[in-house]
């Protein structure tokens, strides 16, 4: 049986997110979250627009927060939030 792949061995394509405005703002609000388990050898986030969903995407300014905060912090682009809104739109 074929061992899974490391969350940490991933690229930034892997670290997809959806664009919607909800989704960034709770992303953002990890800013002081303690991530024990590492970083991914290559950080970064992707975005993903969902254009069946009709939730307000969040602004080039707030996806840009996002971006800075992961570029300061790689280790919190393996978080997720668990809010039903995030699940459905990661899913």
């Amino acid at each position: 049986m074929r061992k899974p792949p490391s969350p940490l061995d991933t690229t930034p394509e892997d670290h997809a997110g959806s664009d919607c405005a909800s989704c960034v703002a709770h992303f953002v609000g990890f800013d002081d979250v303690s991530h024990p388990a590492g970083a991914p050898l290559q950080p970064g986030m992707h975005f993903v627009h969902l254009p069946s969903l009709p939730d307000a995407r969040a602004t080039a300014a707030e996806r840009q927060q996002l971006n800075n905060l992961v570029a300061d912090r790689p280790e919190l682009t393996l978080l997720a939030c668990g809010c039903l809104r995030c699940t459905v739109h990661r899913a």
